[in-house]
């Protein structure tokens, strides 16, 4: 069963509780980046690219079971979490595409990755303790990381990095 709920808060566009399929089934998300890649290249986009999955200031999170294709930027993004769990997961964006990168937790703390194969064109994991001046300001570094049994690829980046260069090219 796949189903999104929704609650009445302050920011009723945001999902509060995402439902992935049960053990042993797959799900694919794909976020048809090509038409994103071409607006960076072509240095006609005029905002930031998105993310295909993005968890902000949200706690005990699973990820699980899913395949990721074709990011425009990010892959999965928690930012302000903790306790993150993404665990069999593929990511899979081809090495042309610009800056895609597959999991970035940032300012966030006891994360576990593990049983995951993940190829991106820049960095397959990014740690990172937030963006430039706010990230100083706001002082929450990405603490307790375990990371197990994965397979990481970048074409043109790092397979784990600390920190993505400033300013994002993204």
């Amino acid at each position: 069963m796949h189903h999104i709920t929704r609650s009445l808060n302050p920011y009723p566009h945001m999902v509060e509780e995402l439902n992935f399929p049960e053990e042993g089934d797959n799900g694919t998300i794909d976020g048809q980046g090509s038409v994103w890649w071409d607006w960076f290249t072509s240095h006609t986009l005029n905002y930031s690219r998105p993310h295909l999955v993005e968890f902000i200031d949200s706690k005990d999170i699973v990820v699980s079971n899913l395949t990721f294709l074709n990011a425009p930027a990010f892959n999965i993004h928690p930012v302000y979490c903790s306790n993150v769990h993404v665990q069999k997961i593929s990511v899979y964006a081809p090495p042309e595409s610009p800056y895609t990168i597959g999991i970035v937790p940032d300012s966030s703390d006891i994360i576990c990755i593990k049983n995951c194969s993940i190829s991106t064109s820049y960095d397959a994991i990014a740690l990172e303790s937030g963006w430039d001046e706010y990230g100083i300001a706001y002082g929450r570094p990405t603490t307790s990381i375990h990371i197990k049994q994965v397979h990481l690829q970048a074409s043109s980046g790092s397979a784990l990095a600390f920190g993505i260069p400033m300013p994002y090219p993204f």
